[in-house]
Order: C-alpha cells, then structure tokens, then sequence
C-alpha cells in the first residue's frame, strides 16, 4: 500500500508540473518568424503577408516585399480580404538588417531566401504602442 500511494504522489507531482509549465510556454513570443513567400502570418493582433522575394542586380540584396494590416480579428486571415473591413494594405520592401513595430515589438529582417522565405526576428520591445523606450530583446 505505501509503494502504491508513492507512486500516485509521485504521478500527481509530474502532472502539477506539467500544468505549471505549459501555460508558461503559451505566453511566450517567438524571437523569429520566418515566413513564406505568398503566406500570411498573424504576429500578435496584425496580419503580415509576404508576398514576393525581388532580387535585382542594382539592389543592395534581395528585397521582401510585405503589406500588413493590424487590429484585424484573427477570423480574417482565412477570408478573401484578410486585412478586414479596413483598405486593402499598401505594399512595402525589407532588405536584411531592416525593421518593422508590430504592436510593441520591433521585428528585424536576419535573412532572405529568393524564392523562399524571410525570417524575421524580435530585436526591439517598446513600452508603449507608439514606439517610445525601446529596449534591445536579449
């Protein structure tokens, strides 16, 4: 009876940890994202699609090509216009090294695959909405 109850204390234990550890894990933010060419993503209430990978000769490297549309209800992003009621979004380029605020966080391009996809990383966290106080994500 006692090698019984042990091993229930101890299954009970191994149970009550996992309950303490998943939820943690949920509430983490990715540090990258790498989306593909043509997908759209949704990073916490916004939803960015990269659309198309151009390399050009003149350029300084490839350019990702991105629109994106935030305050969107994540429903949207299976819908035809899966930026909302709001106007459809104006296309813009990244290069590597370029970075973009996505609500308080501040996502920087690492790197371009032509024809593939872009990983994007989370460099920069604001206090507030607007940008202000930045401090570097370690």
């Amino acid at each position: 009876m006692n090698f019984l109850s042990t091993m229930c204390f101890s299954r009970l234990l191994a149970v009550m940890s996992l309950l303490i550890i998943i939820p943690g894990c949920d509430q983490a933010k990715p540090s990258a994202i790498t989306m593909e060419q043509g997908k759209i993503a949704r990073i916490d209430d916004c939803h960015v699609k990269l659309d198309q990978i151009r390399v050009h000769p003149r350029d300084k490297g490839p350019i990702g090509d991105f629109l994106m549309a935030c305050n969107v209800p994540e429903s949207a992003l299976k819908e035809k216009n899966w930026w909302g009621s709001q106007p459809e979004p104006l296309l813009f380029g990244m290069y590597v090294g370029d970075c973009i605020r996505v609500s308080k966080t501040f996502y920087c391009v690492r790197t371009i695959e032509p024809g593939a996809s872009v990983t994007m990383e989370a460099t920069y966290e604001s206090e507030h909405a607007d940008g202000a106080l930045l401090q570097r994500i370690e």
